[in-house]
């Protein structure tokens, strides 16, 4: 037990060493006010409600059979035309970050809601899912995330089981700019038939987690809406994801706002 504990004491830590600077110390002093010695009794009154609890294998069955989450399940494509601007573009950026946004219905496709993507400390913002060529958006995002905020995002706060980390739901997704997700892409732009998904999902975890501290990120974002990096065949098969060891494991970490 001792082992398992060093591990999750690890995993804390590499938690909080992978958040931005400006919200380690709030989640930091989160921390000191949970009482991890009532965890086990009140285990199902915090995780379970609205978003079923479920592990990592049900995330995305988490979010399509979710009666009101339903309609936001996607599987946004990162085209290959949009790949190499995307490596070239953030090439020095240790985060990518993806905002949610709905945009007007002139512009919107078949999803309900997209997401942006920038840099860390940026303003600029950009349409890169679905799209044969990126699309700058800077100058209209604060109105696409206004869209969000009035319409969508009321779905995810009144479905959120609030775990004590914040009282809303997902706002912006990050996935780590590093190795990963550089052969992600490298695996979509080098198969002929092989393609770029972000699959979006709903963040669940299990106990066992706890204990072995193998997906951080699901603790601390239980019920948080993210999605799931993945390159798929001409069949649909996932052939590739951002852990080959096992699909399974995590997704990326979400951020409310604070």
């Amino acid at each position: 037990m001792n082992e398992n504990l060093n591990k999750l004491l690890a995993a804390l830590q590499a938690y909080l060493d992978a958040e931005t600077p400006d919200r380690v110390d709030h989640i930091r002093s989160s921390l000191t006010e949970l009482d991890f010695s009532n965890f086990f009794e009140t285990y199902n009154k915090i995780y379970s409600g609205p978003i079923t609890n479920a592990r990592a294998a049900k995330l995305r069955g988490n979010l399509k059979n979710h009666k009101r989450m339903a309609d936001f399940h996607y599987d946004f494509q990162i085209r290959k035309s949009v790949i190499p601007e995307i490596l070239a573009k953030f090439k020095t950026e240790r985060k990518l970050v993806w905002d949610i946004i709905e945009l007007p219905a002139d512009k919107k496709g078949n999803s309900i809601i997209t997401f942006a993507l920038g840099a860390e400390g940026s303003d600029e913002r950009i349409l890169v899912l679905d799209v044969d060529q990126t699309e700058d958006i800077t100058k209209d995002f604060p109105r696409y995330q206004q869209n969000f905020e009035e319409s969508s995002a009321i779905i995810f706060d009144e479905c959120f089981v609030q775990n004590g980390f914040s009282k809303k739901n997902t706002r912006t997704v990050y996935v780590q700019n590093d190795e990963s997700f550089t052969k992600l892409c490298e695996s979509a732009l080098n198969g002929k038939n092989n393609e770029l998904f972000l699959e979006t999902c709903i963040v669940s975890f299990d106990l066992i987690d706890l204990i072995t501290g193998v997906s951080p990120y699901n603790f601390f974002n239980c019920g948080q809406f993210s999605f799931f990096e993945k390159v798929t065949d001409d069949s649909g098969k996932i052939i590739f994801s951002n852990l080959t060891i096992d699909l399974n494991q995590d997704v990326n970490p979400t951020r409310p706002p604070y």
